[in-house]
């Protein structure tokens, strides 16, 4: 069994994990809460409305000091993302759900002790909430202590996703506590907080920020009032919208080099390969709004959808696929392990490892543009599955057309002579084939 390394910021419980299993260990000072939990009712609520992983207790009988003998035991979850991975409409719905657990929880008689955007993950498109130690009991007419901590993990970023640019709640990735809301406000004009929820929410809290507080002296919050607030905050996240742009890559799907008969047969191509391989867990890499992913999803394989364009990605995620897992995220730099020790956040790649990998009309922009080798491609993605669907670009295709007129020095070794030397010194061919009406070629290999 492993220590998660994240769990030392939680003293109520500490999480381990196995092939298998997730163990949530109960400190004995948090059992009062957890006991409130069952008996209230409230597990059964969340459970019935799907907001929280199903779980079963079972008994540690040599727990550790200060620890009970009660462990939450729950299925290893398909894959671990974080919000600065998230699309903007991925992260609006992990903050509506903290926000419905939370007003769910008063009405047993609990409350959300804390308010972190790493409690929610995603099973495809569904956000669920993990931290099954985050409920106490609500003592009456008391504020909610996690409220400026949601602000800071989740109303702020979507502020500014909404606001100015959806890329900025990627600095979640240096602000690992949340966006100090000073920092929100500095990023924004007056104007932008002429709307009630983002004065309240965010701009009066940010002018409160880094002052200390007497607790003995803060004014009450009746439950109903309390409720009201909560209410508000979902409101006004409800109502934040992106606004309409056009990326690099937004409509790529509508416009490629592929006509119909093309793509049709760019997908028959596909379905014969998956045909010839087997897996459980995909990852389709530049995979756009996830169009040919569906088709590792229909074979019943979890499939990590990832893509640079936020747009795109965004798309993806609307499909409510229950096999498909979106990721905004730039493989080229791609997410790094950070946080205390570097292990509180694991790295993408540390976390993905998959028995197919995908590569549709990506490797041309990783040499070209980035000066990535076949080689050391091919190397990496080796690390990662065993099986592997890649598509080459021709340089006379007028997408490789585009890259090379900008970097004239890759002329001599773009090529498919060099694609298929770098991939076979690490995987095994298993079948190729030419799609129609292009000059693209369709690779299916096996790992050595």
């Amino acid at each position: 069994m492993i220590k998660e390394g994240s769990s030392f910021r939680d003293p109520d419980s500490s999480l381990s994990f196995d092939s298998s299993y997730y163990y949530r260990h109960i400190s004995l000072n948090y059992e009062k809460h957890y006991i409130h939990f069952i008996e209230s009712g409230l597990k059964d609520r969340l459970l019935q409305e799907g907001f929280i992983l199903p779980f079963v207790e079972i008994i540690d009988d040599s727990p550790e000091g200060g620890i009970s003998s009660r462990v939450l035991r729950t299925d290893i979850l398909p894959f671990v993302s974080y919000p600065y991975e998230w699309s903007f409409s991925q992260f609006k719905e992990a903050a509506i759900l903290t926000l419905k657990i939370n007003q769910l929880a008063l009405e047993y008689g609990m409350i959300l002790k804390d308010a972190s955007m790493f409690n929610v993950q995603f099973i495809g498109c569904k956000p669920i909430f993990i931290d099954l130690a985050s409920f106490e009991i609500y003592e009456q007419d008391t504020p909610w202590k996690a409220y400026y901590q949601f602000c800071k993990h989740f109303y702020g970023p979507l502020f500014l996703a909404a606001k100015k640019n959806c890329i900025l709640p990627k600095l979640l990735q240096y602000f690992i506590d949340g966006i100090p809301l000073k920092e929100v406000v500095s990023l924004c004009n007056w104007n932008d907080f002429l709307d009630s929820g983002a004065f309240l929410h965010l701009y009066l809290h940010a002018k409160r920020e880094g002052k200390i507080t007497n607790h003995s002296k803060e004014k009450k919050v009746a439950q109903k009032q309390l409720s009201n607030i909560i209410t508000h905050l979902a409101s006004s996240i409800e109502n934040l919208v992106l606004k309409q742009k056009q990326t690099v890559w937004d409509d790529y799907n509508q416009n490629n080099n592929y006509n119909i008969e093309s793509q049709q047969h760019k997908v028959k191509i596909i379905k014969g390969f998956l045909d010839q391989i087997d897996g459980n867990k995909a990852l389709d890499i530049g995979a756009n709004d996830g169009l040919y992913s569906q088709l590792l999803a229909d074979k019943g394989m979890y499939t990590l959808v990832v893509d640079i364009d936020e747009l795109a990605v965004d798309r993806a995620f609307k499909s409510k696929h229950n096999l498909i897992h979106p990721l905004q995220m730039n493989l080229v730099n791609p997410t790094p392990a950070i946080g205390w020790n570097n292990i509180e956040r694991k790295s993408f790649w540390e976390r993905c490892q998959v028995d197919v990998i995908q590569a549709l009309a990506i490797v041309h922009h990783l040499v070209i543009t980035h000066d990535i080798s076949f080689e050391e491609i091919a190397k990496k993605l080796a690390q990662h599955t065993q099986y592997l669907i890649i598509e080459f670009v021709d340089p006379k295709d007028s997408q490789s057309q585009i890259l090379l007129q900008n970097r004239p020095h890759h002329k001599l070794i773009y090529n498919q002579i060099n694609f298929e030397i770098g991939f076979n010194n690490y995987f095994t061919l298993i079948d190729k084939k030419n799609i129609f009406g292009t000059k693209r070629e369709l690779f299916c290999y096996e790992r050595k």
